[in-house]
């Protein structure tokens, strides 16, 4: 398991700042990315899905990965140099060694859907990020459920603050 505090500070944050301005920088979208990865990987736990496709800690399948790249990055040069300036230069498999690409990657799946997203203001607002998560990164054919999101979420910040070395 990736200790939190470290992949919010080394690779979410710079990551996202590198991003900016094409996708404006929010600590919401920390938010959202941490809650991706604790439960889609367990928090990195899993680097790629038990009898499945998806990959990383954000476990994107590779038909996500090709759709961003030919449907949305295509036609965003801009964008688009600013996420393959995030790959390390291999083919295959970077989205499972390479953090700073899943994390790209992840946040332009959510940038690339109509809702904005949750206020941190109104109440609830870990919860709405738990819909928001399960509507559109696992979407309504994926086997998760909005509470999950926010129980693995709340179960990843929780194990990495009490963690006793």
């Amino acid at each position: 398991m990736v200790d939190v505090n470290q992949l919010i500070k080394y690779v979410i944050i710079p990551t996202l700042k590198h991003l900016d301005p094409d996708i404006p920088y929010s600590d919401t979208a920390v938010d959202l990315l941490v809650m991706t990865c604790a439960h889609e990987s367990l928090g990195g736990k899993y680097l790629h899905q038990i009898n499945g496709p998806a990959r990383g800690i954000y476990q994107m399948e590779p038909n996500t990965e090709d759709d961003i790249d030919h449907n949305f990055l295509n036609f965003r040069p801009k964008l688009e140099n600013k996420v393959d300036s995030t790959r390390g230069g291999f083919l295959d498999g970077e989205m499972m060694y390479n953090l700073a690409y899943a994390t790209a990657m992840a946040r332009v799946q959510y940038w690339r859907v109509p809702e904005r997203l949750p206020d941190p203001l109104n109440a609830g607002y870990i919860d709405a990020l738990g819909e928001y998560a399960k509507k559109y990164y696992n979407t309504h054919k994926g086997k998760a459920t909005a509470k999950a999101y926010v129980r693995d979420y709340l179960a990843y910040i929780a194990f990495n603050n009490n963690e006793n070395f």
